[in-house]
């Protein structure tokens, strides 16, 4: 998200995560299916970071979130 600080893209994804495991999502028969989603979020931290830094940053977040018990939202810091 361009423009957007760490803070932000974080309340952002956590809105994401929420709405995700709060989907009723029914199988076939009905029987409720849990959903959960991991969100790993990274910002730009200088001007010498590029694409691949930012993203490496992010994969490691969302690698924490999963360690961390899933269904989770980390920050990258």
């Amino acid at each position: 998200m361009p423009d957007t600080d760490l803070d932000t893209a974080a309340r952002v994804a956590e809105r994401v995560r929420a709405q995700v495991a709060a989907a009723d999502i029914r199988a076939l028969d009905q029987r409720r299916v849990p959903l959960t989603v991991s969100i790993g979020v990274a910002a730009l931290a200088s001007p010498a970071d590029t694409p691949l830094t930012l993203v490496q940053r992010a994969s490691e977040a969302v690698l924490a979130a999963k360690r961390g018990g899933r269904n989770r939202l980390q920050t990258a810091g």
